[in-house]
């Protein structure tokens, strides 16, 4: 490995931010309706916490109190609706929930193998300007990339 580079370039099924958040809003695109803002927030706040212990742990503690106020929720019975709503989606598993102001609720956040949404779309998701198109708009098949690998290079023209 390069002496500059500290980490992997393939790391594997490991949790991300960028993959958790991939996985929320294509959740977020197939159920538009079921999903709130203040989902997301909570579920950022959880990836936060996550980055600020290092993923080390798999399974972390939610302080409410501390989460109401990042996330800017005021009512302890909305928070105790969304989290769980958050487990029902399968964004996060609820390991244990806390009994009083002292105990904080254990979480850990899941990452499901398969998060490709389909959508039966008749344009792309990306709009008519994009290189990345639907998979089928066949008009522009040489073009098609997935989120996960490099974009195509277009063509050099030298004709200088």
């Amino acid at each position: 490995m390069d002496k500059y580079r500290k980490f992997p370039l393939n790391e594997g099924n490991k949790k991300t931010g960028y993959r958790l958040s991939k996985q929320l809003y294509q959740m977020v695109e197939a159920s538009q309706n079921e999903f709130k803002p203040a989902h997301i927030a909570l579920y950022f706040w959880i990836c936060q916490l996550n980055n600020k212990i290092g993923w080390d742990r798999p399974i972390i503690g939610l302080p409410t109190s501390i989460a109401m106020k990042m996330t800017g929720m005021r009512d302890r019975r909305f928070y105790r609706r969304i989290l769980t709503e958050l487990d029902s989606f399968g964004l996060i598993r609820i390991v244990k929930l806390s009994t009083n102001q002292y105990i904080a609720t254990q979480v850990e956040l899941l990452l499901t193998e398969n998060t490709h949404v389909s959508n039966n779309r008749t344009e792309p998701y990306y709009g008519n300007n994009s290189r990345a198109t639907d998979s089928n708009n066949e008009s522009n098949a040489s073009s098609e990339w997935d989120d996960d690998s490099l974009p195509p290079m277009e063509p050099i023209d030298e004709s200088d």
